[in-house]
């Protein structure tokens, strides 16, 4: 398999995964949210402070870990 079949796969299992989170919480009625991020590009540009203060305020975080 070329790199570049293994790129295209890894982007349609994000989707399909993706797709069934969306559809779960739609049948379930339950709130969420879905996000995703590129750690590997991002890391050095995310300002954790607020990334960690607005999942506290939605309630997504818990005892100091996702919940």
């Amino acid at each position: 398999m070329s790199q570049g079949a293994f790129v295209e796969r890894q982007i349609l299992d994000v989707i399909l995964i993706t797709n069934e989170l969306v559809d779960e919480k739609r049948r379930s009625g339950e709130e969420g949210i879905v996000f995703k991020i590129d750690f590997e590009k991002a890391y050095n540009h995310v300002d954790w402070g607020f990334s960690t203060m607005y999942l506290k305020e939605k309630g997504l975080v818990q005892n100091g870990g996702l919940g």
